[in-house]
């Protein structure tokens, strides 16, 4: 007999129901989690794009809003961070 694509493991991990009859948490969690990431995304988006239709100058600029819709400020800190000289790798003392 040919065996299943999916091993009892990988079956029990993909359902919402364990096949002893209770609930598979984790699988639930991991769930909620896409649907959230998912949702956020969709809705900086959707705002983004409400915001970028009235002062974007062309389909480019307006693509580039959305695209970055989901990036958050860089605090003058984490700027400066970038710029520092770290010792160890790469330095030539």
């Amino acid at each position: 007999m040919k065996q299943s694509k999916f091993s009892n493991n990988q079956n029990r991990n993909n359902s919402a129901i364990l096949p002893n009859g209770r609930i598979n948490v984790s699988f639930l969690q991991r769930e909620i989690m896409q649907d959230l990431v998912h949702d956020a995304k969709y809705y900086a988006e959707d705002e983004m794009k409400k915001k970028a239709i009235l002062t974007s100058k062309d389909y480019d600029e307006f693509k580039n809003f959305v695209s970055c819709s989901q990036l958050k400020p860089v605090n003058g800190s984490e700027m400066g961070q970038l710029f520092v000289q770290r010792s160890g790798a790469g330095s030539t003392t």
